[in-house]
């Protein structure tokens, strides 16, 4: 299920395929993948956008759901997984200071 809805996309006046406007303010999306930018072929930037999408909810972490991907946190992931990295950064602070001469 894809959590971006469709927008059609137009030309400029170049002829070059325009991102959606919706998905052009959306800055993660320019700032982390500026190539769909130059992107002109719009079969091409389907496919890029797919790919993106899929990396953007399954791969990238975000720091508005606490640094877990957007399906970890729809799936009910997300809480266990800061729940672990909370015990993994208290467990290497204990080792660090029990190193220490």
């Amino acid at each position: 299920m894809s959590s971006w809805p469709s927008w059609p996309s137009g030309s400029t006046t170049d002829g070059r395929i325009r991102p959606p406007t919706k998905l052009t303010s959306f800055g993660h999306l320019k700032g982390d993948w500026p190539h769909l930018e130059d992107i002109d072929d719009p079969v091409v930037l389907e496919a890029e956008l797919n790919r993106v999408r899929t990396e953007y909810n399954r791969v990238r972490l975000h720091a508005g759901t606490g640094y877990v991907t957007p399906d970890d946190e729809h799936y009910g992931r997300g809480p266990a997984i800061r729940r672990a990295r909370k015990r993994g950064l208290q467990e290497a602070r204990k080792a660090r200071i029990k190193a220490e001469p």
